[in-house]
């Protein structure tokens, strides 16, 4: 195989060579020039932001026979047989295949062993999180008490699946995903040494799409090299999006409720062979990506910045963040439907109705309750003429409204929240009582009665409640939520042919 994977052939060799993580290099580089190193390392971060390729420099630099302030020479025997991987000193181990504690205990009994050819022996543990728990504590005593000639780096992509008591034994490097700015002024680098035509438009997109992650970057721009042109209507064929200009006038009818034109434009896609799962992540990136524009501009690319000036605006925050809401319910939906198309009119169809609903006002509400006396007294004050004097008010005296009224639609509410609570005290209390009243419903709540009503398909519930035990329960139940001695009684609608029973009336 004559083809080198661009990845590999562009693996930065020095720490001043690393993209997007500076503070880093710098940081191992000051350690090796003031021998400052530690036993074992933690580098932790997403994919293709340089974790393993850091941990080689660093194998290089601590073992290079002529460095050069901090960085390896690359030229001396130790680091070219680092460099093609024939060095004995440096074992890499991928822990996802090599995860048990019988490989890690193979590994500890050659720890002691001093170096064949250099100063430290390396050894790189890949997708450190893989490795199992009892793996993890037959490495605890090693990283405890570690051999001098000896340097552990731990690289993994989950850092909360590492053990506490190993993240405690290492120095921890967090490797940050890398601005698209720099992802694309390394293509654009690499695209010149290659001697491949480049479009800066099609860079952009391929940044935009490698989310943060040099190494994607660098196999899609591979990729695409194989076309002879990597330009943006090349770019976007080939990762299965949409081109930029889709999107405003995709968004407008996304904000003016347009179902035809949305629609269309889900027909349209899946007619081009898109990937519909593809565009909805797509989506959701940009929609996030308008929210924290004005804030986050560095990060982007100036032609994105420019592009993101020109959407924003179409739709309003409010709207952008229920459109991501509802949005990633697909995630789940893709999972168990196959068919894309049906999922994706299904989520757009629930985005429009609920922005239809939302755009329509709040709902009214069931009644508007009364205004409190002093307002209603102070509103009737307002309205007479200064020239007449009122007579006072005279209120009728207080009296009992009957149960008829009680249960009336305005005291509807009030019955709701009322047997909620009964039902959730009588569980507590008893739930065999609470079992007898499932049935049954508040029919209406009295100055010193409550009513409670069967249907006909409840006699034999009505039956059971009336024993002195459940009944006594009721009346406690009920007597503590309203905040007064009350008494129970109990209702049935008897079935056709069948005499009605007197209610059963029971008071505490």
């Amino acid at each position: 195989m004559s083809h080198l994977a661009l990845y590999r052939k562009w693996r930065p060799q020095t720490f001043d060579a690393l993209i997007g993580q500076e503070d880093i290099g710098r940081t191992l580089k000051n350690a090796i020039l003031h021998d400052r190193l530690v036993h074992a390392y933690l580098f932790c971060g997403t994919r293709g932001t340089g974790k393993t390729s850091t941990a080689r420099i660093l194998a290089k630099a601590v073992n290079c026979l002529d460095p050069q302030a901090g960085e390896p020479c690359n030229r001396c025997a130790s680091c070219c047989s680092i460099v093609e991987g024939r060095s004995l000193d440096v074992i890499e181990i991928d822990a996802a295949s090599n995860r048990g504690i019988d490989e890690v205990r193979d590994l500890l009994e050659k720890v002691h062993f001093v170096p064949v050819e250099s100063r430290y022996k390396v050894y790189i543990v890949d997708e450190a999180h893989m490795l199992t728990n009892e793996a993890f504590n037959a490495l605890l005593k090693t990283f405890e008490e570690p051999p001098s000639h000896v340097l552990f780096i731990l690289a993994t992509t989950e850092a909360r699946k590492v053990p506490l008591t190993i993240v405690s034994r290492c120095q921890r490097f967090d490797f940050k995903p890398i601005d698209e700015a720099a992802i694309v002024a390394s293509l654009a680098a690499i695209a010149a040494a290659e001697g491949a035509e480049a479009e800066d438009d099609a860079l952009a997109l391929i940044a935009h799409k490698a989310k943060g992650s040099m190494r994607d970057a660098l196999s899609l721009f591979d990729q695409m090299m194989a076309e002879g042109k990597v330009g943006a209507k090349e770019a976007v064929a080939l990762l299965g999006t949409v081109e930029r200009t889709f999107w405003p006038p995709f968004l407008q009818a996304l904000a003016a409720r347009d179902a035809k034109t949305v629609f269309a434009a889900i027909d349209g896609l899946e007619r081009e062979g898109k990937d519909l799962r593809v565009f909805l992540q797509d989506m959701q990136t940009l929609l996030g990506d308008l929210l924290v524009y004005g804030a986050a501009e560095a990060a982007f690319t100036a032609s994105y910045c420019g592009f993101l000036k020109e959407t924003a605006g179409i739709l309003r925050d409010g709207d952008i963040l229920r459109i991501i809401a509802v949005s990633g319910e697909g995630e789940s939906a893709f999972r168990y439907r196959r068919d894309s198309k049906t999922v994706l009119q299904f989520l757009f169809a629930k985005i429009l109705r609920d922005g239809t609903e939302a755009s329509a006002g709040p709902r009214p509400q069931k009644r508007d309750k009364a205004p409190p006396r002093e307002t209603r007294s102070a509103v009737a004050k307002e309205e007479i003429p200064p020239w007449e004097t009122p007579a006072p008010p005279v209120e009728p005296p207080p009296r009992e409204a009957p149960a008829a009224v009680r249960s009336a639609p305005e005291e509807a509410e009030e019955i709701d929240e009322v047997w909620s609570r009964l039902m959730k005290e009588i569980k507590s209390r008893s739930p065999k009582t609470a079992a007898w009243l499932l049935p049954a419903r508040l029919a209406a709540i009295g100055q010193d009665r409550v009513t409670i009503a069967y249907g006909p398909d409840g006699e034999m519930h009505r039956e059971r409640i009336g024993g002195s035990a459940h009944m006594e329960a009721l009346t406690e139940a009920l007597s503590l939520i309203l905040g007064r001695k009350i008494a129970v009684r109990i209702e049935g609608q008897a079935k056709a042919g069948e005499k009605r029973e007197e209610p059963n009336l029971f008071s505490f």
